[in-house]
């Protein structure tokens, strides 16, 4: 528990504190891959998490959507939405994807940022991420995990709070029966077969690579512990100052993603196809784990998914329980 608190601290710390935080990373002007249009581009300084999560930025890229609605995106990518949101903060830049966990986190500590879209919300019947143990471990029920070692990205995150606040709960468990650590997507794989953790909890398309393999299952998708409304899992944020000053660009940025996100669905291998050389996953595993992902085609943000949301991040005391993220949320279409 208590290196949980220091995480969330670093969290809190890192969203709160000045940094300029795109020259750090390097920005990529993504507008590059198009030739210029007779039409005045406006630029806007944008990061993704490097995931399939990205995916509809890189399509609207490469479809030519944003440069359709007079808007050059300046791409950053950033590991993690804590820095990200941090980014924005600070004015280094104008808009990021962000998970809901930094989001609410920034938010509720007075930052003055705008979540525009949830793109991504999660529900009963996409596998976006769950628990996966070896074969060989003995563990057949979520039960059995008491006493274990379970690894999740980071301390504080989604797979986390989920975990504390939800499934061991439904157990009669408490967080101190199990043993929770921090283990990185990209190594969970190899923690899990040296046997370093008894179970992990990756998200897509990390999911899938675990499943691939032979010796490994999924001991749960966790799908029966979401509620009606599901949870909100990633957004696109931007500076206030800079959604009050640009509202017709605000709209445009709504277009162009919602137009990338019907690409998507009506093609999803297609989609991943395309931008694959943006994508840090082998093809097969991104055509894979592609279908997974929840894609809310129309941005809105839904009430009940965010109420959900709170009263999990409250239960983990991450929020102040008068907490309410309403007041940061804008429709794009208005």
């Amino acid at each position: 528990m208590h290196k949980m608190i220091n995480s969330i601290r670093s969290i809190t710390q890192l969203l709160l504190a000045p940094a300029l935080v795109a020259g750090i990373f390097g920005i990529w002007n993504a507008g590059a891959a198009h030739a210029q249009s007779d039409k005045k581009l406006t630029p806007i300084r944008l990061s993704v998490i490097p995931l399939l999560t990205a995916t509809p930025i890189y399509i609207g890229i490469k479809n030519g959507y944003f440069h359709e609605e007079g808007i050059e995106i300046q791409l950053t990518k950033i590991e993690g939405g804590a820095p990200a949101s941090q980014a924005v903060m600070s004015g280094s830049l104008d808009a990021a994807e962000s998970g809901s966990v930094p989001f609410m986190i920034a938010t509720a500590r007075g930052a003055k940022i705008a979540n525009v879209c949830t793109f991504i919300i999660m529900d009963k019947k996409h596998v976006l991420h769950g628990i996966v143990v070896r074969k060989d471990s003995g563990i057949k029920t979520l039960a059995d995990l008491k006493d274990k070692t379970i690894g999740v990205h980071t301390l504080g995150s989604i797979e986390d709070i989920r975990l504390r606040a939800e499934v061991l709960p439904s157990l009669g468990l408490k967080p101190s029966d199990v043993r929770i650590v921090e283990v990185p997507f990209s190594v969970m794989e190899g923690s899990l077969k040296l046997k370093r953790v008894d179970a992990v909890m990756p998200f897509q398309p990390f999911l899938q690579a675990l499943l691939n393999d032979s010796n490994n299952a999924l001991l749960s998708d966790l799908n029966s512990f979401v509620p009606s409304g599901g949870f909100p899992i990633d957004t696109y944020i931007f500076a206030q100052s800079f959604v009050e000053k640009n509202p017709k660009l605000i709209a445009g940025f709504d277009r162009a993603i919602k137009k990338s996100i019907k690409f998507i669905q009506a093609d999803p291998q297609k989609a991943v196809e395309l931008v694959t050389d943006s994508l840090r996953f082998p093809l097969a595993l991104s055509k894979q784990a592609i279908g997974s992902i929840p894609f809310n085609e129309n941005c809105k943000h839904d009430a009940a998914s965010y109420k959900n949301f709170s009263d999990l991040m409250k239960a983990a005391s991450l929020i102040p329980k008068d907490y309410s993220p309403n007041s940061f949320l804008r429709d794009l279409s208005q």
